[in-house]
């Protein structure tokens, strides 16, 4: 069954580490995955939070990637997956969900995490981002159950 999903969305049969990454999601668990570029990893979860959203995994999901190209190619990847899904790219220089608001949004690190921080590098000074002074700054993070 788990590989008629993969099939069905991705239009390619699943790598054993990509249905074993279902299956974990799928009875709530916490996966760690490492595995060859190319082999799916991003689709190992992504195929998952289509079928799964709302039941045993989260309504929204935040994909963080450390480049832009990377994000700019997930998003385009993940829009072709799940045509029903709002899927947003967010980054310095394409500002899509700002408020993280879609269903699903592919973000570069410093964008999550000061959004996380409530000073979103997307939202201008007037709009409450602090403006960098140069000096040393601290970020508290706060992880919920």
């Amino acid at each position: 069954m788990i590989a008629d999903i993969f099939k069905k969305i991705t239009d390619h049969d699943p790598y054993p580490h990509q249905i074993e990454t279902f299956e974990a999601l799928a009875r709530g668990e916490s996966v760690i995955l490492r595995a060859p570029t190319g082999s799916g990893k991003s689709e190992a979860v992504f195929v998952p939070f289509i079928e799964l959203r709302g039941r045993t995994l989260p309504n929204r999901m935040i994909y963080s990637l450390p480049m832009r190209a990377l994000v700019n190619s997930l998003h385009e990847r993940f829009k072709g997956y799940g045509p029903k899904l709002d899927v947003k790219a967010q980054h310095g220089k394409r500002t899509e969900s700002v408020l993280f608001d879609a269903d699903c949004i592919v973000a570069t690190l410093d964008q999550v995490i000061t959004s996380y921080a409530c000073a979103p590098l997307s939202l201008g000074i007037k709009a409450g981002r602090l403006e960098e002074s140069g000096g040393s700054s601290i970020l508290i993070c706060a992880w919920q159950k």
